[in-house]
């Protein structure tokens, strides 16, 4: 791993702004962890650059705004512990959110959306707890929700890890039980891990919708029929779902 950490709780760093000149390939893991940054700009630093660091602005809790230009990828816990982080742009390019990589940005509340208003089309990969204690993702006004399953269905996300988006509390969805799962807009399935869609009092946000059909059917797909001409209910004894976990 690249360590540096040359700008390690430095007081009076207030912005940092990476631009035409920038000769950086990578950003150095925790380089300015607990720094007093309130903004950062990579809009003007080109493509070279594809990443942040592992841990490169943890804990920095001054920070409010964030544009991540043409970077490709947030690393793991790139922005971690930034309590005061609002506001993201996102630009147009992210293909991957690492693992824990917003966790406990308590008053972020912007998601990686494109102009259509739906998640990037180049995001693929949201990682283990990338969003977890984010409390106020997807708040819209006073006390609006914002639907996740929506959201994942018009995307071409492949896979979320286990408690990405757990606990945050503006966040809702359904799904129909038949599905036994999610499929992105390009018909595949979304790969989710453990505990994905749990708020922060521990209640699962995204529910099943109950749309079987109730009665049996021959194999000609038509109704079976008691002696009475009366359509003849399905007997439920227990259903099981792939990735019941998710919601757990």
């Amino acid at each position: 791993m690249k360590e540096a950490i040359g700008f390690y709780a430095c007081g009076k760093l207030y912005s940092v702004d990476f631009g035409d000149n920038c000769q950086m390939s990578y950003m150095p893991n925790n380089m300015f962890i607990y720094s007093k940054i309130v903004s950062i700009d990579f809009s003007n630093a080109g493509d070279q650059l594809k990443s942040t660091g592992y841990g490169t602005f943890s804990q920095c809790r001054s920070l409010t705004t964030v544009n991540l230009g043409n970077l490709t990828s947030v690393s793991e816990y790139s922005f971690n512990g930034c309590i005061k982080l609002s506001t993201i742009t996102w630009g147009s390019k992210i293909v991957s959110i690492k693992g824990f990589a917003f966790q406990d940005c308590y008053e972020l509340n912007s998601f990686p959306l494109g102009s259509t208003g739906d998640l990037l089309d180049s995001l693929e990969n949201i990682g283990n707890c990338a969003f977890r204690n984010c409390r106020v993702l997807g708040k819209v006004g006073e006390s609006g929700k914002t639907n996740i399953v929506t959201l994942l269905q018009k995307s071409k996300v492949t896979t979320i890890g286990d408690g990405a988006f757990n606990g945050c509390n503006y966040l809702e969805g359904q799904m129909d039980q038949n599905t036994k799962g999610l499929k992105n807009k390009i018909n595949g399935d979304i790969v989710l891990g453990k505990s994905v869609f749990v708020n922060e009092a521990g209640e699962t946000y995204v529910t099943y919708a109950v749309t079987y059909d109730p009665y049996q059917k021959n194999d000609d797909g038509t109704y079976k029929l008691d002696g009475n001409g009366n359509k003849i209910a399905v007997k439920k004894i227990g259903i099981e779902y792939k990735g019941a976990t998710a919601f757990r």
